[in-house]
């Protein structure tokens, strides 16, 4: 165990030795340079969020609005839905990224939503992952005419949001439809968080942090009756020895004093 619920076998690992590599050119370069046209794949749309907020600023911990509305405007901009997807590489540093990814997205997990494989030895070596996945994408779609994918990208601790649709069909458009829906995220409502709340606080989500001698201590984040958003620790032993013997908290009437919280 790293974090509780996450063992070392799924957090990716970064240390990883990969290279990849794209040529992107116009039409009349590849037709200059001899490239053949079954060879050609197209970004067909585009968009990004990338605008940050802090963390206890979040309305929720599990599903980040501008993630959703980048995956939305993607298909919209490409007049797609989701069952015209053929191919689909999510952005894999931990398995939580893949299950937001495939939800904002509206696509199931089985199969694994993965061109590269993913977890745990392809997975998130820092911003290089996503060029993995495009190579992959063009590698797919070369071998399958007139099929259609998409690549979802992650950035920063679930922050940062883009995605882009890719198919063998050149389309009507002379480039690629880009939007960047940084601005439309940032002009929605965000959770208030408070600092030094002491009182009743109801359990969000939690961790585990373990040590190779065992259980150091357990983060959790909780809000407060008028719904403001609370951090606090415990060290508590045997409070963590059920938590990480799969007792869950998420819903626990708590309380917090002096950033230390006592489940209830």
């Amino acid at each position: 165990m790293v974090s509780y619920p996450y063992t070392k076998l799924m957090t990716s690992n970064i240390s990883v030795d990969q290279g990849a590599a794209l040529i992107v050119c116009s039409t009349e370069a590849a037709r200059r340079y001899g490239i053949a046209d079954e060879k050609w794949v197209y970004l067909d749309a585009s968009t990004e969020m990338s605008h940050t907020i802090l963390l206890s600023e979040r309305d929720q911990l599990h599903r980040h609005p501008g993630q959703v509305l980048a995956a939305n405007r993607v298909l919209e901009r490409a007049e797609k839905e989701t069952s015209d997807l053929d191919f689909i590489d999510l952005y894999t540093c931990f398995p939580f990224a893949v299950q937001a990814g495939a939800e904002a997205l509206g696509v199931g997990l089985d199969p694994i939503p993965s061109l590269t494989g993913g977890m745990t030895f392809f997975g998130g070596p820092f911003g290089n992952y996503v060029l993995h996945s495009k190579a992959a994408m063009v590698e797919k779609l070369r071998a399958n005419p007139g099929t259609t994918g998409v690549i979802g990208s992650v950035g920063g601790a679930f922050a940062h949001f883009s995605y882009g649709l890719y198919s063998t069909d050149p389309g009507t458009q002379a480039g690629p439809l880009i939007e960047d829906v940084s601005d439309e995220f940032a002009s929605m409502p965000r959770r208030a968080y408070r600092e030094g709340h002491a009182g009743d606080v109801t359990i969000e989500s939690y961790t585990v942090h373990v040590a190779h001698s065992g259980p150091r201590n357990a983060s959790f984040a909780a809000l407060t009756p008028g719904g403001e958003r609370v951090w606090g620790l415990s060290e508590d032993g045997d409070l963590l020895s059920s938590l990480l013997d799969d007792e869950d908290a998420c819903g626990r009437a708590a309380t917090i004093r002096e950033g230390r919280i006592t489940l209830r």
